[in-house]
């Protein structure tokens, strides 16, 4: 069978070297199957925070199922479950590719995607014993802590046919940061924001790129690391 192909965006670390930061972007698979098998193995080797809300964890043994079922079989703390993969890059409702998307999402259209992947994912494969994972490729579509408590919110109402969902971002081949979307019960630190409060809250994110050439060109990597450090942050009203 020829390998089924699928773009890919672009995202990986921010490294270190004797002459600045320096971006090593993640060798992506372009087979899908290959490359869901990279997801799938980042998920069983991190463990989603936060631990106190992740009811199956830690997962093993993850096994690739065929075209007409669910992406995976997968060991849980609650016996084998299936485990559907879908990767978060709403190319086609922003009429967009990867190289032209925007630099990042506002939280309120961010959600909206994220939870319509949900729970269109929850309609066609939902299920009893069935986790999604939501993972990225691309740098502007992380989805950011004010967006995952958004949308839990929703999910709340909405009741998603899934035991657990979980969106992965990857780092590099072996490491990734894995996060409980749903169900989650910790407090948050948005609980005294109302929903609204949350749709018009904003997220910088530092582009990474910029700072590459910036470090590349200027020679001042100490410089560039502090930039980076201060410009990570989210203004979410308190």
């Amino acid at each position: 069978m020829t390998p089924r192909k699928k773009p890919v965006g672009r995202c990986g670390p921010m490294k270190m070297s004797p002459a600045g930061p320096v971006r090593e972007f993640l060798p992506f698979p372009a087979d899908k199957a290959e490359r869901e098998r990279m997801i799938a193995n980042l998920f069983v080797l991190n463990r989603a925070i936060p631990k106190r809300d992740d009811q199956f964890g830690p997962f093993a043994n993850p096994r690739q199922n065929g075209e007409n079922d669910l992406d995976f079989t997968i060991d849980t703390n609650d016996g084998a479950k299936l485990l559907e993969l879908a990767e978060f890059a709403p190319l086609a409702a922003l009429k967009t590719s990867y190289e032209k998307a925007p630099r990042q999402l506002s939280v309120r259209n961010g959600a909206r995607l994220f939870f319509e992947l949900i729970m269109k994912k929850s309609e066609h494969q939902g299920g009893a014993n069935r986790l999604l994972l939501i993972y990225k490729t691309h740098d502007a579509f992380f989805v950011s802590p004010p967006v995952q408590e958004l949308v839990l919110r929703w999910l709340r109402k909405s009741n998603p046919r899934f035991d657990g969902i979980y969106y992965l971002s990857p780092h590099d081949s072996i490491s990734a940061t894995v996060f409980v979307i749903y169900p989650r019960n910790q407090p948050s630190m948005f609980v005294r924001m109302s929903d609204e409060e949350l749709e018009n809250s904003s997220l910088t994110l530092v582009d990474l790129d910029v700072l590459a050439e910036q470090s590349a060109t200027q020679g001042r990597s100490t410089e560039v690391r502090a930039t980076f450090l201060r410009t990570w942050r989210a203004r979410v009203g308190f």
